[in-house]
């Protein structure tokens, strides 16, 4: 092999070398981020009663009981509504108890993508006094925010269509109580993404919901497009420039770029 072939190929070499350094890097950062950042569009965490589950096929009264658990359920995601389409009890961060209009915030959301999230507690039989009192909180993932709750019967009844689970019955219209009741409170903690429920109920067959609505969050998968994106243009801007110094001769910068690559970082 002569000279001029000798160099080529180690230029060549160096080349490949500098852009597959490079172009990982990208990439390496977007899988941290990626493992690093909470899961969007989801439950983390958890107080009191309140513990997440599979949605069940059956919410009706006397069907999904417990004295101890105030069930949090993921229902539909990224539902597309209207102005005005859906009304909410609650609109804004305080102390609402239930159920005069004073002491709530009504409001109809605007149009957009909401996801939705149902709490949702029922006795399997009556504690002392004939009650069972019910406390807890759920938090979302730090990209979500609260936009409003739904807490009245009639306002269930209205948005399950929109944001219930299909394959799931919910409290028919004819059970009339399935919204919150007289001294029930819920706090919306004013900058934060937790919602905290007090909930006082009777004995069997009694059901007491509140339904969550939230803004749509990108999912992980987002970065992991951002990152393949990312790492497209660093490995066609690399081997550009790598080419270039190719085709103009400059092997010195070329192997002082490729030796940069090979180092391990500090």
């Amino acid at each position: 092999m002569g000279q001029y072939e000798s160099n080529k190929a180690k230029a060549n070499i160096a080349k490949n070398a500098l852009w597959r350094k490079f172009a990982i890097r990208p990439l390496l950062a977007t899988l941290l981020l990626a493992v690093v950042v909470p899961a969007y569009g989801s439950i983390i965490n958890f107080s009191g009663d309140v513990q997440e589950g599979s949605l069940p096929q059956n919410l009706t009264p006397g069907n999904f009981e417990s004295n101890t658990t105030i069930w949090a359920f993921t229902e539909q995601q990224n539902v597309t509504i209207g102005a005005n389409e859906v009304g909410v009890g609650i609109s804004m961060p305080g102390t609402w108890v239930c159920c005069s209009s004073s002491n709530l915030s009504p409001a109809l959301l605007p149009a957009g993508d909401y996801d939705s999230y149902l709490l949702y507690a029922s006795p399997a039989s009556a504690g002392p006094g004939g009650y069972v009192l019910y406390t807890g909180s759920i938090t979302f993932s730090p990209g979500q925010k609260t936009v409003g709750i739904i807490i009245g019967n009639s306002g269930l009844l209205a948005s399950n269509s929109l944001f219930g689970v299909p394959d799931t019955m919910y409290p028919p219209s004819t059970y009339s109580q399935a919204g919150l009741d007289p001294a029930d409170f819920v706090i919306w903690g004013s900058g934060s993404n937790a919602v905290y429920v007090n909930l006082y109920m009777g004995g069997p067959g009694n059901v007491d919901m509140v339904r969550i609505i939230t803004t749509v969050t990108p999912e992980p998968a987002a970065f992991l497009l951002l990152g393949s994106g990312l790492l497209a243009l660093a490995l066609v801007g690399r081997r550009k420039r790598a080419s270039r110094l190719l085709r103009r001769g400059d092997l010195p910068t070329l192997y002082a770029e490729s030796e940069m690559a090979a180092r391990p970082s500090t």
